[in-house]
């Protein structure tokens, strides 16, 4: 069942989830996993689940590489990326993205299990893709953005 939300929704027992399955095998695991999931979506046969991860994931990694590209702007417009980050709080581009990930970005940090996650979870995406004969340009990008942006830890 794929999950997502990171570590401090894990430990807190806030993850979301996404279920494919038959509905008695979903059933089944649905309790079990509200000790780590807020909420779990039945998300229709097998693998759909991972499929709607992965739907999720081109949403938040086109967002990260947006940020990542802004913050490379605003540093190399002689501005100061963390003050940056601060002062969209409460604009249309805050979101709980900017709060996780911008600081972070700002200050060149960008953990190495979350890069590791997010290109998994883009190249998933591109493979969905393809099996279907679409293209995904703006993934496309972000993965290759994201593959690009340094990690510590």
């Amino acid at each position: 069942m794929p999950v997502t939300g990171g570590i401090e929704a894990a430990r807190s027992g806030k993850l979301i989830a996404w279920a494919g399955g038959p509905a008695e095998a979903v059933e089944k695991a649905v309790e079990p996993a509200m000790s780590y999931c807020q909420l779990i979506h039945r998300a229709g046969e097998s693998g759909q689940g991972q499929m709607i991860k992965a739907f999720n994931q081109m949403i938040v990694g086109t967002t990260i590489a947006a940020w990542s590209e802004m913050l490379k702007l605003a540093h190399t417009a002689g501005l100061d990326p963390v003050k940056i980050v601060n002062m969209l709080q409460g604009g249309g581009a805050d979101s709980r993205l900017r709060q996780i990930f911008a600081e972070r970005l700002a200050e060149g940090d960008f953990p190495s299990q979350s890069k590791a996650n997010f290109t998994k979870d883009l190249t998933a995406a591109a493979q969905i893709a393809e099996e279907f004969g679409n293209t995904l340009p703006l993934t496309s990008a972000a993965l290759a953005n994201i593959r690009a942006i340094q990690t510590k830890g």
